[in-house]
């Protein structure tokens, strides 16, 4: 069997790909690898694309013109029609901060570079993830640069050097593979995104085409390769999350599946290939492309109006629009404009430059006003111009910064002011940290007190300790070290701790964003896990002995959409602004607030609750006397922090 001859298999394997991924973005737990899926495409492309470069090359006859007319009749009217329908939905749903975000990403994407786009702003995991509609687009990106950079450096190779390509696609596919097991432990962001670390996926599947279409398993040996590739995915499927490092050697799992699967399916009669080459795999297999780009614009979207996670029958008509969209686009267009016999190269070349040129100047004048605030109803306006005033507010200024160690970036270093006669309190924590210093400084500068603050984001103020936290974590065990230094060579008066605690206990998923809580590790016990409640009080009675009191600040409600953008769209005339309950709050803190309430009755800390100051027993406000209470769906704004910093300046008086 020639490696490029059509295997309706591996259309099957096109469509468990993207359901994978369809599945996990819409928010099936089990499904806590699905984003894998991109990695079943990767190994397909390799598979379908190198083998053609190089039987080109070698016969002599490979197109760089006729190699990039196909990919772009495969790629570019589907993505275009998609980024149409994107900035359409997104004109009326997107406040201006989300709307010039999208115009970003777009030109991004139609530059083929959204994946450099999204490393530069979101871990994918990130909670922001939920409010961009081309997020996804980054895949393609790798993609496109595959596409453009191998012909290309074979076509040197091959020419200029007279080197085999065939292995030159073996070193270029060891070299990623390596760099993509050391860069993933220094940057994952960058491993995730970036095409060095991903090109070894491609490779793969390239070599599996170029040197395995000889080998001919018996039938029996050939189900038994299927299952086990099957298996391989299916533990990626079910096992790999974000805790674990990705790509990294966890990537193996679905690339060798996905290998194996394609391995055994040069054997035409074995049953379990035939079985995914059936009618409705092979079928779905070829929507796959426009399943994968439709899929996640419409899930922000209805995310975005509706401000919670979906319920069973949003899923499911999600699910049903996007394979409906997937099918008209495919019978309406990409079947129509693949066939050169109906499309010639000239009037494609023509439409497409056209549609570039529409939606990427519609994208660049989106960007150009800071997303079309016009758009806006005065009310929404009004709230969209105080948010931007708050941001544009200058930081707390320090009078003295002390830097900790040369291997922790300048940033992270202690900042005080004030009056150094007066009470030395140290605020320290993570970003809910940062947002009450901040707000105490704008309302009453120092208040007499000598004032120091010091934190990392998603880095709890827990010494000794180390958590799965995917951001920070390899520098967040030193930075604490180097904070409890601080206190052991500087008089503090009192700390305030003040942190996110449900990331490290909760058995509830965030209501914004859908992160699961972290496993807390002791490094002082082997890396053993240890209990929220045993690390704070551990953390407690080590600030004490070092004679500092300590004021712990306990979790703010989060809420389960981003309160800015959804309070504008709801004056927008778009969705409802969704009553936050109070029951959740408290089903999703019962550990922390446990803890807490423990930790206070031993009378070595004093304790302020926010959702005492925010809440009632029914629900926790998000927007009063026309102010807006958080930036986004866990963090305070000035006004939302107000009440709390006037509880600590009440305790530091006392």
């Amino acid at each position: 069997m020639k490696a490029t001859s059509y295997r309706a298999d591996i259309d099957g394997l096109r469509a468990i790909s993207a359901l994978s991924i369809f599945a996990f973005h819409l928010g099936f737990d089990s499904f806590s690898g699905g984003f894998v899926g991109v990695d079943i495409f990767f190994v397909i492309s390799g598979y379908l694309i190198v083998p053609k470069i190089i039987e080109g090359l070698e016969a002599n006859d490979f197109s760089l013109a006729r190699f990039f007319e196909k990919r772009i009749r495969r790629i570019l009217p589907a993505l275009l029609l998609v980024l149409l329908f994107s900035v359409v939905v997104g004109y009326f749903l997107l406040g201006p901060r989300e709307y010039k975000e999208f115009a970003l990403s777009a030109l991004a994407t139609l530059g083929f570079a959204a994946n450099f786009f999204f490393n530069d702003r979101s871990d994918y995991f990130a909670d922001v993830s939920h409010q961009k509609p081309f997020l996804h687009a980054w895949s393609l990106g790798v993609e496109e640069q595959f596409y453009i950079l191998i012909p290309l450096l074979l076509i040197g190779i091959y020419k200029l050097l007279k080197w085999s390509p065939r292995k030159a696609v073996i070193i270029i596919t060891a070299l990623s593979f390596i760099y993509n097991l050391v860069i993933v432990r220094i940057d994952e962001t960058n491993a995730f995104y970036l095409p060095m670390s991903r090109f070894w996926e491609l490779g793969l599947g390239g070599l599996i085409a170029l040197y395995t279409p000889a080998i001919k398993l018996d039938k029996f040996i050939s189900v038994l390769v299927f299952i086990f590739g099957l298996g391989l995915i299916g533990l990626s499927l079910f096992w790999i999350d974000d805790t674990i490092r990705f790509p990294g050697e966890a990537a193996l799992l679905p690339v060798l599946g996905s290998g194996l699967i394609i391995l055994a399916g040069q054997t035409v009669l074995n049953p379990a290939s035939r079985f995914l080459g059936s009618f409705p795999f092979r079928y779905l297999g070829r929507l796959s492309y426009s399943i994968y780009l439709i899929h996640w614009p419409v899930i922000v979207f209805v995310r975005l109006y509706i401000s919670r996670p979906f319920n069973p029958t949003e899923q499911l008509l999600i699910f049903v629009f996007g394979i409906l969209w997937a099918v008209a686009s495919w019978h309406l267009m990409e079947s129509y404009l693949l066939d050169r016999r109906r499309v010639c190269m000239k009037p494609l070349l023509l439409g497409v430059a056209s549609a570039l040129a529409i939606i990427g100047g519609t994208a660049w004048a989106i960007s150009l006003s800071n997303g079309a605030p016009a758009r806006m109803t005065a009310e929404a306006l009004k709230i969209h111009e105080a948010v931007q005033a708050e941001k544009e507010l200058p930081k707390r200024e320090c009078e003295t910064v002390i830097p900790f160690s040369d291997s922790l970036p300048k940033k992270y270093s202690v900042c005080s002011s004030g009056n150094q006669q007066g009470q030395h309190i140290l605020f320290w924590g993570d970003s809910h940290s940062g947002m009450l210093i901040q707000a105490f400084n704008h309302f009453y500068g120092t208040d007499g007190n000598y004032i120091s603050s010091t934190g990392m984001p998603d880095c709890p103020p827990i010494p000794d300790v180390e958590t799965t936290r995917r951001k920070n974590r390899d520098i967040c065990p030193t930075f604490v070290n180097e904070v409890m230094n601080y206190l052991d060579t500087h008089q503090v008066d009192m700390v305030v701790l003040a942190s996110r605690w449900a990331n490290l206990a909760s058995t509830v998923r965030a209501p914004g964003d859908g992160g699961r809580s972290h496993t807390i590790f002791d490094l002082e016990a082997d890396g053993k896990e240890i209990s929220f409640k045993d690390a704070l009080n551990r953390t407690v009675k080590e600030i004490k002995a070092r004679g500092a009191n300590v004021l712990i600040v306990g979790p703010v409600p989060e809420i389960q959409f981003h309160v800015p953008d959804t309070v504008i769209r709801h004056l927008k005339g778009y969705g409802n602004l969704p009553i936050v309950k109070r029951s959740e709050f408290d089903v999703r803190q019962s550990i922390v607030m446990n803890a807490l309430t423990k930790l206070e009755k031993t009378k070595l800390v004093d304790i302020i609750y926010p959702h005492n100051l925010l809440c009632d027993q029914g629900s926790c406000e998000v927007f009063k006397n026309g102010n807006v209470l958080y930036t986004d769906d866990d963090h305070l704004s000035l006004e939302g922090a107000r009440p709390i910093v006037d509880a600590l300046r009440d305790e530091f008086k006392r």
